[in-house]
């Protein structure tokens, strides 16, 4: 879940911190109010492609980092083996892009894109008008039913396996 997001010099952002409740959130607004900006941030941060543009005009670098609570179960095993600690069972993901760079951090550690692209596919999935869902995904299938269809009935089949 995600618990809050800090953005810093994004396209037409100074500086916006935003904090999520448990449960359902919703960004509602008119057209032209920065709900695209916010999710493309959120996009970013997580691993998405982004050229310089996004960097405020006049400013160096853009920043964004997310806070997030990672689901209880979750295999934590991946950030151990990068040498990342994990504290209260929550992230905090960043990236900074600079006119000839970009960084990811996890908890202060840096990481690869491709690594934040990894661990990605198990936080979030981003539903807009034009983009992909995963649960479309064929490799994505099993995993949707064992952690809803099918959690009720779960230990039993355990138990007998």
């Amino acid at each position: 879940m995600i618990k809050s997001i800090t953005v810093k010099n994004y396209i037409l952002i100074d500086e916006i911190t935003l904090e999520f409740d448990k449960g359902f959130n919703v960004f509602t607004g008119e057209t032209g109010a920065g709900k695209s900006i916010i999710i493309g941030a959120i996009d970013s941060v997580l691993g998405a492609k982004v050229n310089k543009d996004v960097i405020k005009t006049g400013a160096d670098k853009a920043y964004i980092e997310l806070l997030v609570e990672l689901p209880n179960g979750f295999d934590c095993s991946v950030f151990k083996e990068n040498g990342i600690d994990i504290d209260n069972n929550e992230l905090i993901i960043s990236r900074e892009i600079t006119a000839s760079t970009n960084r990811f951090r996890i908890n202060g550690i840096q990481v690869t894109q491709d690594f934040i692209k990894d661990i990605r596919e198990k936080l979030l999935d981003i539903h807009t008008q034009h983009q992909s869902y995963n649960y479309v995904q064929p490799k994505n299938h099993i995993l949707l039913l064992d952690n809803f269809a099918l959690k009720p009935h779960r230990d039993n089949v355990e138990k007998f396996s």
